[in-house]
């Protein structure tokens, strides 16, 4: 599996998109802007990245969010994000079958308290790693072991969000192994 998209000009084109708007407008992009730059971002990546582990990260903070997907697609995800709450519950919904990892704002618009998207992302696919970036080191919303809900602090290092990410990774390529020996025999 690889991370980068199997058309890597599409993703220049995406940046290019960003790069212009945002020096032209002094602000984030236009809806209709940024829906076309996550389409050939990361849509057109989907179609040569069947079965390959799906990572969401919910993020009202464009910068935030786009570098957590670029250390995620290193890592080997395909990435999917969202700006608030209610996008990142039906993203999840939506990809449920191969969400792996979730990257989740503990201050996220749409959420009840610190933990409440990431709790209702871990409630909608229970098998994944979910890492909630907060303000404070623990939060009685996000202590729950048994979804594999973790806290990274904020502000958060790269290097802390590659770790989960990598251990997410592991666990679901062991996952999809097992899942493959068992249809094997």
């Amino acid at each position: 599996m690889q991370g980068r998209s199997p058309r890597p000009e599409f993703r220049d084109i995406s940046l290019g998109l960003q790069g212009v708007y945002g020096k032209l407008l002094r602000s984030p992009l236009p809806p209709h802007i940024a829906r076309l730059a996550e389409e050939l971002a990361h849509g057109l990546a989907a179609a040569g990245s069947e079965g390959q582990p799906v990572a969401l990260v919910a993020d009202p903070d464009d910068a935030s969010r786009n570098l957590a997907g670029v250390l995620l697609e290193e890592v080997g995800f395909r990435v999917i994000s969202a700006a608030d709450g209610a996008e990142a519950y039906r993203k999840a919904e939506a990809n449920a079958g191969q969400l792996a990892f979730a990257f989740v704002d503990g201050a996220l618009p749409g959420a009840e308290g610190q933990g409440g998207v990431a709790s209702g992302v871990s409630g909608r696919c229970p098998d994944i790693v979910v890492v909630v970036a907060a303000e404070r080191d623990t939060d009685p919303d996000t202590e729950d072991a048994s979804r594999s809900l973790r806290v990274i602090r904020k502000p958060w290092l790269p290097l802390d969000l590659l770790r989960e990410a990598e251990h997410a990774m592991e666990r679901a390529t062991a996952a999809a192994r097992k899942a493959t020996d068992g249809r094997d025999h």
